[in-house]
This record gives C-alpha cells, sequence and structure tokens, in this order.
C-alpha cells in the first residue's frame, strides 16, 4: 500500500531555535512518552517503525531527532525536533490527532522521522501496525488523518567575509590590500558570489609613478562538497572597477596620461570554508584573473618612449578571510 494520510491539523513547519524535553546524542532517535502516553509504544517500537519504511536502520546522523509524546485530553500530541550535533534547533514539527488509540500518532510520527532522515521515504510502501491487544469493548476507529505536507530539512544559509587579499601582476609588484565576500545560496549547492577587492598603490619599476586598483564582483559559485563541517566552491565571476596611476613626490618623469582608467576583466576561482565555532567559519580562496581593459602607462622621452607599467595577461590572488553564516 502506497504513503496514505496519517495526520490531522499538522502545525508549519519553523526553522527557529527552542527547548526540548528529549535530548538525543547525533545520529540517535530519542523518543518520550509524556503524560497520558503510556499506552504509546516505546523507542524501540518507534524505531523499528522507521526502519520499516527505510528499509534500513535509522540512523539521522549528523543530526539527532527528539520526539515527545503526550496525551491531551481526546487529543494525541508530538513534537518532533532535529538538531545539529551542537544542539542547534533546525527542524520542528507538531502532530495533533484526536482519537482513543495512540496508533495513527504513532505511524504520522514514524513517517516524520522518515522523511527528516530521507525524503525518498515516503514513497515507500507504509508498515503494516502492530496487532492491538484485545479490548473489552470496541470503539469506532479513527477519523482518518492527513499526511504531513513536507519533511524537515536544512535551510541553505548565506556567508558573508572580510580579510586580507594578496595579488600579483594586478599593480607593478606584489601587493597585499583587502576584500569583502559575500555569498546568496539559490540550493545547497548553488549560489551567486558578490564582493570587492582593494589594492593600495605600489609604485612602479621606474620609482615615478604609483599604481592602485580596486573592483567589484558578481557571479555564481557550485559546491562538489558540501558538509556541516564546511563546504568546497568553484566559482566564476566578471568584475568591473579602475585602475588609478598617481605621480610620486619629486617625479621628474611621469607618465604621458595620469589618473583613473575604467577596468574589466574575469575570474575563476577555488574557495573553502570551515566552520570555527557556532556561525563563525574561517575562508580561503584562491583566484586567476584575466584583465579584458590592459592599459599601457607609458613615458615619452626625447629617446623614444617608455612602458611604466601594464597589467599581465593573467593575474593571481589568495585571500584568507574571517566571517559568518546569516
Amino acid at each position: 500500500m502506497g504513503v496514505r494520510p496519517v495526520v490531522a491539523g499538522v502545525v508549519s513547519l519553523a526553522m527557529v531555535a527552542g527547548p526540548s524535553v528529549a535530548r538525543a546524542t547525533p545520529g540517535d532517535i530519542a523518543w518520550v512518552r509524556a503524560e497520558g502516553a503510556d499506552r504509546c509504544p516505546d523507542g524501540d517500537a518507534v524505531r523499528a517503525r522507521v526502519a520499516a519504511r527505510l528499509g534500513r536502520a535509522p540512523d539521522p546522523s549528523p543530526h539527532a531527532i527528539e520526539v515527545v509524546a503526550a496525551r491531551v485530553g481526546r487529543a494525541w500530541r508530538a513534537s518532533v525536533f532535529v538538531r545539529r550535533p551542537d544542539g542547534e534547533l533546525v527542524g520542528e514539527r507538531a502532530l495533533h490527532v484526536e482519537g482513543d488509540d495512540c496508533e495513527p500518532l504513532v505511524a504520522a510520527a514514524s513517517l516524520v522521522i522518515a522523511l527528516a532522515i530521507d525524503p525518498e521515504a515516503a514513497m515507500r510502501p507504509t508498515p503494516a501496525p502492530a496487532a492491538a491487544p484485545p479490548r473489552a469493548a470496541p470503539t469506532a476507529p479513527p477519523a482518518p488523518p492527513r499526511a504531513p505536507s513536507i519533511a524537515p530539512r536544512l535551510r541553505p544559509r548565506g556567508e558573508v567575509s572580510l580579510g586580507p587579499y594578496a595579488a600579483i601582476g594586478v599593480v607593478p609588484a606584489l601587493a597585499v590590500g583587502v576584500a569583502l565576500d559575500a555569498l546568496v545560496p539559490v540550493s545547497a549547492r548553488w549560489g551567486f558570489a558578490l564582493g570587492a577587492r582593494w589594492l593600495p598603490a605600489v609604485s612602479s619599476s621606474e620609482g615615478a609613478v604609483a599604481f592602485g586598483w580596486a573592483a567589484l564582483r558578481a557571479g555564481a559559485c557550485w559546491a562538489p562538497v558540501v558538509a556541516p563541517a564546511g563546504a568546497l566552491r568553484v566559482c566564476a565571476d566578471v568584475r568591473a572597477g579602475f585602475l588609478r596611476a598617481s605621480v610620486l613626490p619629486g617625479a621628474t618623469l611621469v607618465p604621458d596620461e595620469v589618473g583613473e582608467r575604467a577596468w574589466v576583466g574575469g575570474a575563476l576561482s577555488l574557495a573553502g570554508r570551515v566552520r570555527v565555532v557556532g556561525a563563525l567559519f574561517v575562508r580561503g580562496e584562491l583566484e586567476l584573473q584575466a584583465p579584458i581593459t590592459r592599459d599601457a602607462f607609458v613615458i615619452t622621452r626625447q629617446r623614444g618612449v617608455v612602458e611604466a607599467f601594464q597589467q599581465t595577461a593573467i593575474t593571481g590572488a589568495a585571500t584568507i578571510s574571517l566571517g559568518a553564516t546569516i
């Protein structure tokens, strides 16, 4: 038999932190029978129901799942919590079933737990319920409940980071500036990359002119590796900004043109982040940049023209920064 409605009055998933009566260790499922729920099956029976639906031993690693069942008046209620290894609450669902029998509540909770571990569990046949003990008098069957509409899942989080930025080939010599980066997630693996780069003025080999650079970036990133402890991303972006030439004090030879010139380029990068504690992480990125506008700054002398500076066809850069998920 395919998946059929099993829960009535499902309350929406709330991705906010909250207290929990039961506390499970990572990779475990905790089932607690609160006041009036003594007639409900114990934790081993519930885990067996989840295993039957998954077709394997239930393992929510790296998360932990906690369930508290209670009898309130003529209704059965259960709260399902999904937590990270550090205890942070990432998913919560409340179940409500009217009737005398706890079985519909157990079926609903088993389905929600299975969906939290493996969303494809919803397509598997519903396991047959255990035989109920004989009763003195027959009771009316419970009203057909409805299945939960969605399964708890982790929400992709944005990122923002700031740190030193070292580049070569962008200005006349190796320079260290500042990089600001942000990631706007589209899914667990895809996201938009935004940011800014700045390098201070560095003097040319002629010693008469200094060159500084600044640019904004916008592109897309794909993550082949995503884990609770961090992620690895490949990014491609376009960049636009300016290259500034300024005359140094006391210079006798200056370029034919000084000031700011518009700059455009593209870049490929490999970025990785590692979680430190809570929302904080350390991020590193390696870049290969291709300037599209490679203006040459020249100095005209009596004996001819001398090139003061021109960016290389491919530049390299690296940054290591401290950031936070938001």
